[in-house]
C-alpha cells in the first residue's frame, strides 16, 4: 500500500490522502475489479495527518474518503472509477447518503448534510428528489445566515439553492417537484415573472400527469 501526501484540491479534503491498494481487496461486487494503479481517497482519522500504520485502513475510511471526493470533486480524472468502487463497496450508498443527511441536519451538522446530499446527487441524478433535498438545505443554510444578518452567507446560499434547482431541471424539465420548487423559490424572492413561468409548467405538466390518468 502507497500512500500520498493529503490533499490539496479543496479545503473540504484537507483529511483526504490518497492511497494504492491492493487489487485483491474484496467488494460487494464481486464484478468489480480493483485497480491498484489508481489512488484511491482515504478519509484520515479525526486530529491526524497522517495514515496510522498500526491500524491500517479499513472500508469505512476508503468509503468516506470516495464520498468527499464524489461530493466535492466532480471532475476528478477518476471520478467514475471512484462511483463505480463505492457502489461496489456500498450498493445502497445513495439511500444511505440521503438518510445520513437527514440524520445530520435534524441536528443542526448542516455542511456535513449537504456534503453527503451533493455525493447522493453525483452518483444518481436521475431521481428528482434528490436535487430538492440538497436546495432545502441550502435554504436552510441561508435561513440561519439571514437569521444572523450575514448578508453575503445567505446570497451564497440563496444561489447555491438556485443553482442546484436550475441543475436538476436540465436534467429534469418536466419534473412536476422541480417545477414547483423552483417557482415557489423564485416567488419567495419576488421574482414574479420567473415564478409565474415555472409554476405554471409545472400545472401544465400536473395537469398532463392527471389527464393520463
Amino acid at each position: 500500500m502507497n500512500t500520498n501526501n493529503p490533499s490539496d484540491y479543496n479545503p473540504q479534503l484537507q483529511d483526504i490522502i490518497f492511497i494504492s491498494i491492493n487489487s485483491e481487496m474484496e467488494t460487494s461486487n464481486k464484478e468489480f475489479i480493483v485497480d491498484p494503479t489508481i489512488p484511491v481517497p482515504v478519509q484520515l482519522q479525526d486530529g491526524k495527518d497522517s495514515l496510522d500504520i498500526d491500524n491500517g485502513v479499513t472500508i469505512a475510511m476508503i468509503a468516506s474518503g470516495l464520498i468527499k471526493v464524489i461530493a466535492h470533486q466532480e471532475e476528478h480524472e477518476h471520478i467514475s472509477y471512484y462511483k463505480d468502487l463505492l457502489f461496489a463497496l456500498q450498493p445502497d450508498i445513495v439511500q444511505e447518503l440521503q438518510l445520513g443527511a437527514v440524520s445530520k441536519a435534524k441536528v443542526g451538522e448542516l455542511d456535513f448534510a449537504i456534503e453527503l446530499s451533493l455525493a447522493a446527487v453525483h452518483l444518481n441524478d436521475q431521481i428528482p428528489e434528490l436535487f430538492v433535498n440538497l436546495a432545502t438545505l441550502y435554504a436552510q443554510h441561508a435561513k440561519h445566515a439571514q437569521d444572523k444578518e450575514d448578508n453575503e452567507q445567505f446570497d451564497f446560499y440563496t444561489k447555491k439553492q438556485l443553482e442546484i434547482l436550475r441543475r436538476g431541471l436540465t436534467v429534469h424539465p418536466l419534473s412536476h417537484i422541480l417545477l414547483s420548487e423552483y417557482g415557489i423559490v423564485q416567488l419567495f424572492h419576488s421574482n414574479d415573472e420567473i415564478a409565474l413561468e415555472y409554476l405554471t409548467k409545472y400545472l401544465e405538466v400536473a395537469l398532463r400527469v392527471i389527464k393520463e390518468k
